[in-house]
């Protein structure tokens, strides 16, 4: 509902370059005099910016990466209170899917897979190097922890793998359409679902921290964006 918000969207696809310059004049004129001005105000301040619309979900990961991404990452990188700046809540971790160039070869050549990869074990591979680069490249933008969302469709069990390999705290949304009335058939259903996503989501959490406290590396007490919480409430929850 942004105004203008539409056009971006739209621009992405014919005037990438637009898009660019319409960010960096943005950044440049509006966020970044902005945020020196809080800064000076409020010198402990965490800078928690907001750019759902340009998740990966949305414009894809490629433009995701390339383009909306571009204005945090200087933001981050080039001032004195850039390490107080992150974005949590860019969503959407599907990667496109590895074509299996070696189900598609004649039947001539067929006699020789036996000494190749199998297709099946190289697209898996594939796809858990783009995940692993896509949350690596999310880690850029919010350094301080790992956050799964309700739209990152990957197995929870991923994340936690994810977040103690690198040593950072878990964070988990629970998606606002699973307490929105006009989303709900069944309430009882609901209630015992959501309750069951609540204790799966407690328990990751713990081993992540559990994991954390063995090293050393106990969990903040910071309250972003809270350990697991619904990422939305409004008056149809």
């Amino acid at each position: 509902d942004i105004f203008g918000q539409e056009t971006l969207i739209t621009a992405l696809s014919h005037e990438p370059d637009f898009v660019v310059e319409f960010l960096e004049h943005l950044t440049e004129k509006i966020i970044v005099p902005w945020c020196e001005l809080l800064v000076q105000k409020f010198p402990n301040i965490w800078l928690e910016l907001s750019d759902a619309s340009g998740s990966p979900l949305f414009i894809s990961p490629h433009l995701f990466q390339k383009i909306a991404a571009g204005p945090v990452l200087r933001l981050i990188k080039e001032f004195p209170w850039g390490n107080r700046v992150f974005v949590a809540n860019y969503r959407g971790d599907m990667t496109p899917k590895i074509s299996r160039v070696e189900g598609r070869r004649g039947a001539g050549r067929r006699n020789r897979r036996a000494q190749q990869t199998d297709p099946e074990t190289s697209s898996t591979q594939s796809s858990t190097n783009a995940l692993n680069e896509l949350i690596d490249f999310k880690l850029s933008l919010c350094t301080e922890f790992i956050i799964k969302l309700d739209a990152d469709q990957s197995p929870l069990s991923i994340y936690i793998e994810q977040a103690i390999r690198r040593e950072k705290p878990l964070y988990l949304g629970i998606g606002a359409t699973r307490i929105d009335r006009n989303s709900i058939a069944d309430r009882e259903a609901a209630k015992s679902e959501l309750e069951d996503l609540a204790t799966n989501s407690a328990k990751a959490i713990k081993t992540v921290s559990e994991s954390l406290a063995d090293k050393g590396q106990y969990r903040s007490n910071l309250s972003w964006p809270g350990d697991v919480y619904f990422e939305d409430v409004n008056a149809e929850s």
